[in-house]
């Protein structure tokens, strides 16, 4: 029963409408591995205990079809504008869009929509969607975090390159908890620029490297262990999600 509930859901959760996507970050597969979804972090807004947020749901090529006068199109894409009350742990769908891979797309009209909100049931992919949605905690800039917008002080880390790539969602404080007290003996001090690259699944998909050294191992090590603890979401390239790479300067 549990399996066909979450069909039927599915079903209905990936009926979408088209965002102006712009930071789409990965929130997981559905159980089956046939659908990707992935939330565009721009547009998530906040009210109290509401959050309103574009999803979108992409289907393994050619796996799906459309309904209707659609029947014979295979879906790219659907994207559904949602509404949560991360509180009461119910959702309203508020707009739906399908894209088809010949490039047309169908809209749901807003009054065919259930204008009602509806308990979101644990073990579903609505579940995993008002999860990701609900636990989101912006960025103090679009995509940024303290140490990108010039607060050398709040960790020690100064992104050195365009901020469209990555996106920093939390940084440790580096000057603090990640100088080696063997280096803080020794009064070494020098700052040393690091490379981090984040894979589709917002994970660092590689070591992270020294660019440039302070002049002091122990320092550079510090450095690429400060930016390894990291909370990062990958960029964008075209509104899809894309392995990119960011550099830090880290200073001690």
């Amino acid at each position: 029963m549990k399996g066909r509930a979450g069909m039927v859901l599915l079903a209905s959760v990936l009926a979408c409408g088209m965002a102006s996507a712009s930071e789409w970050v990965s929130i997981g597969k559905t159980a089956d591995g046939k659908v990707e979804l992935s939330a565009d972090v721009s547009s998530i807004k906040i009210s109290g205990d509401q959050r309103w947020a574009w999803i979108k749901a992409v289907p393994a090529r050619h796996t799906e079809k459309g309904a209707g006068a659609s029947a014979s199109k295979w879906v790219e894409s659907r994207v559904n504008r949602f509404r949560f009350d991360c509180a009461d742990e119910t959702s309203i769908q508020e707009a739906e869009n399908i894209y088809y891979t010949d490039g047309s797309n169908s809209a749901t009209p807003s009054f065919a929509l259930d204008s009602m909100s509806t308990p979101v049931a644990p073990d579903t992919v609505l579940r995993a969607m008002m999860e990701f949605t609900c636990s989101w905690k912006p960025p103090v800039q679009v995509g940024d975090s303290p140490a990108q917008i010039g607060n050398s002080n709040s960790s020690g880390a100064d992104n050195i390159t365009p901020a469209h790539g990555v996106i920093t969602l939390r940084m440790p404080k580096c000057g603090e908890d990640f100088y080696p007290s063997q280096a803080r003996r020794l009064k070494q001090r020098g700052s040393a620029i690091v490379r981090v690259c984040i894979g589709v699944n917002n994970a660092i998909d590689r070591p992270v490297e020294v660019v440039s050294s302070s002049g002091f191992p122990l320092l550079d090590e510090a450095a690429t262990k400060c930016v390894s603890a990291g909370h990062y979401a990958a960029g964008a390239v075209n509104g899809v999600p894309a392995a990119t790479c960011k550099e830090f300067r880290v200073t001690y």
